[in-house]
């Protein structure tokens, strides 16, 4: 369970989804199109679960002096919703009382035996 909650997942999609420019599992169709079902763009998971959503402005590795990146990220409890987040992904959640979306740069899973952990989807940058 998370201690602190300020944004709300409410949908994830194959990578490649209707959302970005992508194709189907088997490359052959757009993943917009209607009849590549299962493959991108088609909803892994639809719902509602908590999360906490941050943005934080680091400076990447061999970057120049001053320059600074803003990064983004979700944090979700790691067994709800019950789902496999991979890179490449697109997740769409509610912040600040609207909708966002991005997709999933990096997943990162933090579990210790015997009790729950999270899961921290690094978000590309906008």
């Amino acid at each position: 369970m998370l201690a602190q909650a300020n944004a709300r997942i409410t949908k994830l999609e194959r990578s490649g989804g209707t959302a970005g420019t992508g194709f189907s599992e088997d490359w052959d169709r757009p993943a917009s199109d209607p009849e590549a079902a299962g493959g991108a763009g088609q909803d892994k998971w639809r719902g509602g679960v908590d999360a906490y959503y941050s943005e934080t402005r680091e400076r990447p590795f061999g970057s120049a002096a001053g320059q600074r990146e803003v990064v983004r990220s979700l944090v979700v409890d790691a067994d709800r919703p019950n789902v496999d987040f991979e890179t490449g992904d697109h997740v769409t959640f509610t912040f600040g009382g609207s909708s966002r979306s991005a997709r999933v740069q990096i997943v990162e899973e933090r579990r210790l035996a015997g009790i729950g952990g999270t899961t921290r989807l690094t978000l590309e940058p906008a």
